[in-house]
């Protein structure tokens, strides 16, 4: 760039010291002799750069003709850059610069249309920025047209670097904004700008701060830079931050080098998603997990294409939403295998709990699963299949014996709806599959009623006054047996002394204590069991028998039946009251009494 500005200067001088008459003879032709001669446009002062060109400015109505250079026609053509025609200079709007006496090239203007002022001195595609000369050392020593790189120092980002990332171990290149971010810590905020203009109250210049007048020399000074519009968020958010931003300027010397590099490291790699924070395993992912907390972008990574994998997931779409097997860190990139199937959990489920959408990885793409019930307990990250859940006839809570059976107990009342109303003919443990065994007759009534067998009565006894009634269960069948004190010699001697014995002899082992075992009542069934007493089933004719066995305060023992298949059932029989084969007879003649005892029962004839 710098050599094309020498060669332009030395021409521009040529064209003055000619105009001037400073050339000899050889050199140039006479002043008033124009035969062959072009005219060339002129400054007529100094013009400032962003300013539109004026008439006024090429043409001087009290020179006329003088206002422009004269030279050969063949030295105009050695310079096609040069601009001849005024009407191609007036109206123009300057791109920099000029002082007077120069001659015009198109390098000295913006492209036609554009407008006057800082506006019009950023280029297309890009956007003007304006800062504070402060916040930035060195940058208003630039002038207009000058480009540069912006830096900021970012320890966090350095110190986030230490645990790892997994897109850098994969080879790839951290991108925010567009540019590579090195592990340093330092962060490219702008890269390939353009110095417009300085600014310091109302005046301008484009040439740096040191070629404002002396009289603006304080204040604050107010740079325009232009910069690509990506970059425009991260550099506000580096100012807001406070950061230490550095200014680099490019080389000068190689104009076709000012626009190059604009895509460094990144041209023909192929971007990728990854992870801006670590994420807990079974976590669903969202925005936030993929976007950096500064800046909210996308967190990316690029790659040559030799370094990518064919399972890596490309598009944000296809990551939003999805839940992850395993915890993750930041900077991970995605594969199909890190995701959970659409029938996982994505939480802990208690056994016998209804599953529900948000249960689930995927509800729509899972859809039998919600509503079933759990078998047992899981974890989260579990794989639901058929065998991990209740079949939809099983019970989801205890349901006591001779209870209604209600839509609520059951899995799926509609699948079910056939055990709806019937009634417990026992204890159901929460998750039983229920089978018409489990249950009374269609027609029976709920409660106790419904729990007797229609050849028995109920009778309530005090499990403190019955043995071992206590240890059983609802359901359970069982024999009652009671076992009484026999005293004999104590009832004949409250008869008196004068006892005849009659009839054929007893034995004096007839007339000691003896106990009496009794069965009360055989294959009775437990029909409720309380805290304190016990509700059983037994036949009509046992009642009084149990009754009485109660009254007499008498031990009264319950014997359980075995209630596996095909046990044989034994019969129980009371023992033989010998005791009882005594008949006392009482006599009383002339005033005497006799009593008389007879072996064996008296009969009448």
């Amino acid at each position: 760039m710098a050599v094309g500005i020498v060669a332009s200067g030395g021409l521009l001088t040529y064209g003055g010291l000619d105009y001037f008459g400073l050339l000899n003879a050889s050199q140039t032709a006479p002043r008033n002799s124009r035969a062959g001669m072009v005219k060339v446009p002129r400054s007529q002062r100094a013009l400032t750069a962003l300013a539109k060109v004026t008439r006024e400015d090429v043409h001087n109505l009290q020179l006329g003709d003088e206002s422009y250079f004269w030279m050969s026609a063949e030295r105009v053509a050695a310079h096609p850059e040069w601009i001849t025609n005024p009407a191609d200079i007036v109206g123009r709007v300057m791109a920099r610069n000029k002082s007077e006496q120069l001659v015009f090239t198109e390098k000295d203007f913006l492209p036609e249309g554009s407008r006057t002022g800082l506006s019009g001195g950023v280029p297309e595609g890009k956007q003007g920025f304006f800062l504070d000369a402060s916040k930035i050392p060195g940058l208003d020593l630039l002038k207009m047209g000058d480009r540069f790189d912006l830096l900021a120092s970012l320890p966090d980002e350095a110190q986030k670097q230490q645990q790892g990332e997994y897109g850098l171990l994969a080879g790839g290149i951290k991108v925010r904004g567009g540019k590579p971010i090195p592990l340093s810590g330092v962060r490219l905020l702008v890269q390939n700008a353009e110095m417009i203009a300085v600014t310091r109250g109302r005046q301008m210049t484009t040439q740096g701060v040191t070629e404002l007048p002396e009289t603006a020399r304080s204040g604050s000074t107010q740079i325009t830079i232009a910069i690509d519009p990506g970059e425009v968020v991260p550099l506000t958010q580096a100012l807001a931050a406070d950061r230490a931003i550095h200014c680099v300027a490019r080389s000068g010397q190689n104009d076709a080098d000012a626009t190059s590099n604009s895509s460094i490291q990144l041209s023909g790699m192929i971007a990728f998603p990854a992870t801006s924070r670590p994420i807990k395993a079974f976590s669903r992912i969202t925005a936030d997990d993929l976007a950096d907390s500064d800046t909210g972008e996308l967190r990316t990574y690029y790659f040559p294409k030799e370094n990518v994998r064919d399972e890596w997931i490309m598009t944000v779409n296809d990551l939003i939403g999805r839940v992850v097997a395993r915890d993750v860190s930041a900077g991970f990139i995605f594969s199909k295998d890190d995701f959970l199937p659409e029938s996982a959990v994505i939480r802990d489920v208690k056994a016998f709990a209804r599953i529900v959408a948000d249960d689930l990885v995927d509800a729509r793409q899972a859809k039998e699963y919600v509503g079933r019930v759990a078998a047992r307990d899981f974890n989260a990250g579990f794989i639901f299949s058929e065998n991990d859940l209740l079949p939809k006839s099983a019970v989801i809570r205890d349901v006591k014996a001779f209870s209604r059976i209600v839509a609520d107990d059951l899995v799926d009342a509609r699948q079910a709806k056939e055990y709806i109303g019937r009634v417990a003919a026992r204890d159901l443990a929460q998750g039983a599959p229920l089978k018409d065994t489990d249950l009374l007759p269609p027609d029976a009534a709920a409660g106790i009623a419904g729990g007797t067998p229609t050849d028995r009565v109920a009778i309530s006894i005090d499990l403190e006054t019955v043995h071992g009634v206590g240890d059983l269960n609802r359901g359970d069948q069982f024999d009652l047996l009671a076992s009484r004190l026999v005293k004999p010699g104590e009832e004949l001697a409250k008869l008196g002394t004068d006892v005849k014995v009659s009839g054929s002899p007893i034995a004096s082992s007839k007339l000691m204590d003896q106990a009496r075992n009794t069965v009360l009542a055989r294959e009775a069934l437990v029909v409720d069991i309380g805290e304190k007493t016990a509700t059983i089933a037994v036949l009509p004719s046992d009642v009084p028998g149990i009754t009485k066995a109660i009254t007499l305060k008498a031990s009264i023992f319950a014997l359980l039946r075995s209630g596996q298949p095909g046990s044989e059932s034994h019969a129980l029989e009371s023992d033989p009251d010998t005791a009882g084969n005594v008949t006392i007879v009482e006599e009383i003649v002339g005033g005497k009494r006799t009593v008389r005892v007879f072996a064996g029962s008296k009969k009448s004839k």
